[in-house]
């Protein structure tokens, strides 16, 4: 069984839903990386949220992997619930077509858990600094720039 974008970048798709589009146009006229990269997650946890439980109930939509039945998810179209390596490509994607990262400047980092949990975040990197990022947790208190690594067993870097 293949989760899509587990221990692996999906590959940047060349056309986008248009409110994405409209995301990246946005992106690309800020001034800075991490003034690119604050409004990239904030758009991602805007539309988007994530909750372990919902792992085990939604768990066939792990399966999805296009960016345009991905975007359909979004509040106000689906229910808004997005699992974590999905967060972390539609992020990726918002990034890295703003043409303000490359991906040199992203990295996934995978945790894994006992028994059989795991979990995806970002690292960005700005001006030299690592930074991470996890908009699957926002909406579990978990801000900006923080990440609920502890609870994982150990990580593995991609």
């Amino acid at each position: 069984m293949c989760i899509p974008f587990f221990l692996k970048k999906g590959e940047i798709p060349k056309n986008l839903p248009s409110g994405l589009e409209k995301e990246v146009k946005i992106l690309s006229k800020t001034k800075s990386k991490l003034e690119c990269l604050k409004k990239a997650f904030k758009f991602i946890c805007d539309n988007f949220y994530g909750k372990s439980i919902l792992f085990f109930l939604k768990f066939p939509r792990l399966f999805v992997a296009d960016v345009f039945k991905l975007w359909n998810f979004r509040f106000g179209v689906g229910d808004g619930f997005l699992h974590c390596t999905q967060h972390n490509f539609l992020l990726r994607i918002l990034l890295i077509k703003s043409k303000k990262f490359s991906e040199e400047d992203i990295r996934l980092i995978d945790y894994v858990r006992r028994p059989f949990g795991f979990h995806q975040l970002l690292q960005v990197n700005v001006g030299g600094r690592w930074i991470d990022v996890d908009t699957y947790f926002f909406h579990s208190g978990f801000s900006f720039g923080s990440s609920p690594g502890k609870w994982f067993v150990f990580k593995i870097i991609v």
